[in-house]
């Protein structure tokens, strides 16, 4: 839901739901599952005034009284799928079909972005070492995931 402005100050107030229900258009549509299952659906809204004979500004007052950019937020991936299968019959790259697949890696049910788990692999050659015949076997070490946050600067910062 849209938070509006408190005009004495302090917290945010929500608009009222049975306010809205009374003089929305989309409240009262005979439609009204099908134009909401549409906009969670990333449809345009301008095919929803062409399907459904409503405003524009009617589809955005209701939704954001009714809490439906919130739902929509969470339902990317949606937007992610319709694009990769689309690829095969669509005018676009190579390049537009792997940064979605790499951004729908990386987004979860709920529509938040999460880094995926990663392994860094080092290889240590102990032939450098003194002793060591020059053709040692290779040591591989498994490393913990590296914070993608993290910098030398802030380490010394921090100190």
């Amino acid at each position: 839901m849209t938070k509006k402005k408190n005009p004495r100050g302090g917290q945010p107030t929500f608009p009222d739901p049975e306010r809205h229900a009374r003089g929305c258009t989309i409240c009262n549509h005979p439609e009204r599952a099908e134009i909401e299952e549409m906009f969670l659906h990333w449809r345009s809204t301008e095919n929803i005034t062409d399907t459904f004979k409503v405003g524009e500004r009617c589809i955005y007052r209701h939704a954001h009284a009714t809490g439906l950019y919130h739902r929509r937020r969470k339902n990317l991936r949606f937007v992610l799928d319709t694009i990769l299968q689309c690829a095969d019959h669509v005018s676009i790259n190579a390049m537009d079909i792997i940064t979605a697949a790499r951004t729908y890696a990386h987004i979860n049910d709920d529509g938040e972005w999460v880094e995926p788990a990663t392994t860094h692999r080092v290889i240590v050659d102990r032939a450098a070492e003194p002793g060591n015949q020059l053709l040692a076997p290779v040591e591989v070490k498994e490393l913990p995931a590296i914070n993608p946050e993290f910098s030398p600067a802030n380490e010394n910062d921090a100190a």
